[in-house]
């Protein structure tokens, strides 16, 4: 019997209504799946509804019409089975590192696991500054807290909407690395959204590329080059170029 998808999109449109002005159609028969253990990013330029994908799978918003489940559930709103990862942190600015994350992990009784606390504090190199407050980290600090305390939360499906993308290159590719050293431990369903083709080829075993204006499917694009994945490789190049070649068509 095959396995039902982690994630499933299923004929998904989103239409946001404008006071005195006509609504506007984001999304278009948006269907798609994501497998248990998968890592899958969302590509496409600005406009094409990448974040509100990101958004409707966290049962932050309902779709106009269509269906989605997680882990075969309707999702209806927020759920634990969820975490999210935005671009801007997020982290409560007068909690320190090690108590934001302790927000992540309480259980539906209140109860902390803090040696899990402290495991993915340390897992994200975070243990050391975790007495600090947000205002003494930089951005790449701050991220890695961000992505401590949703780890905490232990998600079974974790949504990260340009979680690099405020981040200088070396910052980047280094959390990047570190992302798919945790993702390879944890084997954790990911949806990440993305504008970078790079960074798509790199940490993608496939990526789902949208055109905009409405957001369409325009190509899912297989990557099996394997890990440990080398970014000057002949191998990510041409997946590149291929994303690339979709891109244009």
């Amino acid at each position: 019997m095959e396995k039902a998808p982690k994630l499933r999109f299923d004929r998904v449109n989103m239409v946001f209504g404008r006071p005195n002005q006509p609504p506007v159609q984001v999304l278009k028969s948006i269907s798609f799946d994501v497998g248990e253990g998968e890592f899958v990013c969302l590509l496409g330029p600005s406009g094409c509804g990448k974040s509100t994908i990101l958004n409707i799978a966290a049962g932050l918003i309902e779709p106009s019409a269509g269906t989605v489940t997680a882990s075969s559930r309707i999702v209806a709103g927020p759920g634990r089975d969820r975490g999210v990862v935005f671009q801007e942190y997020a982290l409560f600015p007068w909690l320190t590192v090690r108590e934001n994350v302790v927000l992540g992990a309480k259980s539906g009784t209140g109860k902390v696991d803090r040696v899990k606390v402290d495991h993915f504090l340390k897992v994200t190199g975070m243990y050391e500054h975790r007495d600090k407050y947000p205002k003494e980290l930089s951005g790449g600090m701050k991220q890695r807290a961000a992505i401590a305390r949703t780890l905490a939360n232990d998600p079974e499906i974790i949504l990260m909407d340009e979680p690099f993308g405020a981040l200088d290159p070396y910052t980047r590719e280094a959390l990047q690395d570190q992302l798919v050293e945790i993702w390879s431990a944890s084997r954790k369903t990911v949806l990440f959204v993305t504008h970078s083709v790079e960074e798509a080829a790199y940490l993608a075993g496939a990526v789902i590329l949208l055109k905009a204006h409405p957001g369409e499917l325009k190509a899912v694009i297989k990557n099996d080059v394997a890990w440990p994945r080398e970014r000057a490789s002949e191998e990510l190049i041409g997946i590149e170029r291929a994303i690339r070649r979709a891109e244009r068509t």
